[in-house]
């Protein structure tokens, strides 16, 4: 090891391309981790996530997508070190099935040579911890830049990492946050630090923090627009990316970075882009839930919770192929959507508002040719609105388990008609 050389890690090839030619090369941190857990744990090759899904959804005998889930929070509880000891401890139903989960896939791994490579940075410290002598370390010093979030796996194999190079004679690791602009930047990115040296306050020789400026974020480069919730982001966010193809710039060179992933966010996104009309792709691609139908499901079981969303009931009813024969006809699903979009009611606070407020709007604007047709659109709707009502009534989880499936069932909401299918086939062409 040569203790005056700099070794810069970084987090995705991406960054590696970036610093080409620099005088510090630079190497991704989950390269790191793998190399270093491969000497760990030579004889057991590393899971990927299609196999850990298939595990989980084998060992629960339930179908993939309903077994990502689970796959999902098992990796969340390797990063973080959980053993199945700890969650039997809290006595909890939900920590005992977890608990349960995690033992029998730990036996599968072993009964198959494989190792979860969602443990990779756990086994990548240990091995740091040991004596041995790493050709993956090359420097006395390793600055890591561009990291922002951080699971207790990759915390530890941080503080193992330092512990390392200053045995050998090194500095230690530097933790780089960026010193923006932006007041509000700013002071997340202070936040992160104070975290970071709430975790390290005790310890004698802890790795360093940095915050060095950045350019990329400067006050002169960055416009901070505040919103009052989501569909109020995204609208914002579509409309710059309007403004930046008017000035110009090519579509492919756009962006959008949400900080969160989370479906309450995205969704009214989509919806603003293609309203807007703008081509766009999502890389990591939509997860379950974000399926017209699936979405459509969790929308009935928050509505029947109450209140009646305005904008959640107009999602569900234009869901393509929805059976909604017992109360609509097709027809007349375009024509009462329109309708409730243009209702100042956003949200019923009180049972039977929502009718009142479409009363009213008919009664300002009378049509004697319109009446009838009102009238069935009413009454669809009433009986609607009373089933939803019948759902969110105080029962036994088996008693909703059976409503749900009876209404789902109903609605043909977890079946696509092979009319549906044509349809979303010619509009993909």
């Amino acid at each position: 090891m040569n203790p005056e050389k700099t070794w810069l890690l970084v987090p995705t090839e991406r960054h590696v391309e970036a610093f080409a030619g620099a005088s510090e090369p630079a190497h991704t941190l989950r390269k790191l981790i793998r190399t270093l857990a491969l000497a760990e744990a030579p004889e057991r090759a590393p899971t990927t996530p299609e196999m850990t899904r298939l595990m989980a959804a084998e060992l629960l005998r339930c179908p993939i997508v309903q077994a990502k889930a689970f796959d999902d929070a098992v990796g969340k509880l390797r990063r973080a070190g959980t053993r199945a000891a700890s969650l039997r401890a809290a006595r909890l139903p939900r920590a005992e099935r977890f608990a349960e989960l995690l033992g029998r896939s730990d036996a599968r791994l072993e009964e198959l040579k494989l190792r979860d490579d969602r443990e990779a940075a756990w086994l990548a410290a240990k091995r740091l911890a040991g004596n041995e002598h790493d050709v993956a370390l090359e420097g006395g010093r390793a600055v890591i830049r561009g990291l922002s979030r951080w699971d207790g796996s990759t915390l530890c194999f941080i503080e193992a990492l330092h512990a390392k190079l200053r045995r050998e004679g090194g500095e230690g690791v530097c933790l780089e946050l960026p010193e923006l602009g932006p007041p509000p930047l700013r002071v997340a990115a202070h936040a992160l630090a104070g975290q970071l040296e709430t975790r390290w306050g005790e310890q004698n020789d802890h790795p360093t923090l940095a915050l060095e400026p950045s350019g990329a974020l400067e006050a002169d480069r960055v416009t901070l627009v505040e919103a009052g919730d989501a569909a109020s982001e995204a609208r914002v966010a579509a409309r710059a990316v309007l403004d930046a193809l008017a000035a110009g710039v090519a579509l492919e060179r756009i962006a959008i970075v949400p900080v969160d992933l989370a479906e309450a966010f995205l969704e009214p996104l989509r919806f603003e882009l293609s309203r807007a009309r703008i081509p766009f792709v999502e890389p990591r691609g939509r997860p379950v839930i974000a399926a017209p139908r699936a979405h459509a499901a969790l929308e009935l079981v928050r509505l029947a919770r109450g209140p009646i969303v305005r904008d959640g009931l107009i999602d569900v009813l234009r869901v393509p192929g929805l059976a909604v024969e017992r109360w609509f006809s097709e027809e007349q699903i375009g024509e009462l959507c329109h309708e409730l979009a243009a209702l100042p009611l956003r949200v019923e606070r009180t049972p039977g508002e929502l009718l009142t407020e479409l009363d009213a709007r008919f009664a300002a604007a009378p049509d004697a040719a319109n009446e009838a047709s009102f009238a069935k659109l009413r009454g669809g709707l009433a009986r609607f609105l009373a089933e939803l009502a019948e759902l969110g009534a105080s029962a036994s989880r088996e008693q909703h388990t059976a409503r749900l499936s009876a209404l789902f069932d109903g609605l043909a909401l977890l079946e696509a008609s092979p009319r549906t299918l044509s349809r979303a086939l010619e509009r993909a062409e």
